[in-house]
């Protein structure tokens, strides 16, 4: 039989990435995440993952904390933060990542000449031309749907997995909260210390 190529479309937080887990799995061909994928490309650049989905409120009380606090245990920690995330920010990206980074962070439309050196490999080399794969996540738009025609790029069967709203609140919800509670307990944590601190200061 000839490889299997599958588009895999729907919602945030349908579901998506397990179906195509089990799909691939049980048919022998490649699981590809699109944005998953992408923040791999940039990830040695920005050393971490970018997007809605990853951005955390700044920790307020870390930023008050002053210089006379080197005698809490985590002060250095404080430090190299502050020197890891200069060097972030003097790392250079090249035309092809910050049109990656403006995609994921803006959901800016990413230029043909970039979609060229990632999708067409899928279809045209190997491994995965002669064993096939599901595409999970792409094409996200009218525009990427556009491309995927005008180069040509037909996958054979596309399934577009629609779900209750409710359904998406009740996956999405809970883990989101938890990370919301454990943000909550940090920020607990530092004003603890930044009262001891201010204790020991008026010794």
């Amino acid at each position: 039989a000839p490889p299997l190529r599958v588009c895999l479309l729907g919602t945030h937080g349908a579901g998506k990435t397990t179906c195509a887990r089990q799909i691939a799995d049980k048919l022998g061909i490649f699981h590809i995440q699109f944005e998953e994928y992408l923040q791999e490309l940039i990830l040695p650049k920005t050393k971490e993952k970018i997007g809605p989905d990853y951005d955390e409120e700044p920790e307020e009380d870390n930023s008050r904390m002053p210089i006379l606090s080197q005698e809490l245990d985590d002060f250095s920690q404080i430090m190299t933060n502050a020197e890891t995330e200069k060097s972030k920010q003097e790392v250079e990206l090249t035309d092809e990542e910050e049109a990656i980074k403006a995609n994921l962070m803006d959901n800016e439309a990413l230029p043909p000449e970039v979609l060229d050196n990632i999708v067409l490999d899928w279809w045209k080399k190997e491994p995965f031309r002669s064993t096939g794969f599901i595409l999970d996540g792409f094409p996200r738009n009218l525009h990427e749907a556009q491309y995927l025609s005008e180069r040509g790029l037909c996958p054979d069967v596309a399934v577009d997995i629609q779900v209750e709203e409710s359904d998406i609140l009740d996956r999405l919800f809970p883990p989101r909260l938890k990370k919301w509670k454990e943000r909550q307990y940090k920020r607990m944590e530092n004003k603890k210390k930044l009262k001891d601190l201010k204790a020991k200061l008026r010794v």
